[in-house]
């Protein structure tokens, strides 16, 4: 019985790890880890955006891509000229400014980014539409500042 407890526990955790997760924002809280299999998926599963490396390169690249075409088709990248050099990027948005930013595995800004005409000051999010665009929203609000535009 002990044996079998301990498979079940194993099996759990093996699923668990195994699984991707999606997310459809990024909170200040909550950021995109690169090395974890996040990603962020539009509402009508068009669009995902995350870090990948293009095909024969070890260079890490935050973009977005159509989710259901093979192969993969990026539409938008955002740190084209500072790829990451491993899987240890996080992608963020900064609470008091609302500032997109891509830090490396040792915590150094490769890309600020704000597109945004004004700052928002509470609980910015980030999202992805089933445009394609990459937007700034305030969380209780319904403004929202473009980010990333196909």
């Amino acid at each position: 019985m002990e044996n079998l407890r301990k498979l079940s526990v194993y099996f759990l955790l093996l699923c668990f790890t195994s699984m991707s997760s999606t997310l459809d924002m990024i909170t200040p809280s909550q950021p995109l880890r690169d090395g974890h299999n996040e990603t962020l998926i539009s509402e009508g599963g068009i669009f995902e955006a995350g870090f990948f490396n293009p095909v024969d390169s070890k260079r890490r690249y935050v973009g977005i891509w159509y989710k259901n075409i093979t192969p993969k088709t990026v539409v938008w990248v955002a740190n084209r000229e500072k790829p990451l050099h491993d899987a240890s990027g996080v992608l963020q948005i900064d609470s008091e400014k609302g500032i997109l930013r891509i830090l490396d595995s040792k915590g150094i800004e490769t890309l600020s980014s704000n597109n945004a005409s004004k700052q928002l000051a509470d609980n910015p999010v980030l999202q992805l539409l089933d445009s394609g665009n990459l937007v700034q929203r305030h969380a209780k609000k319904h403004e929202e500042h473009i980010m990333a535009e196909l």
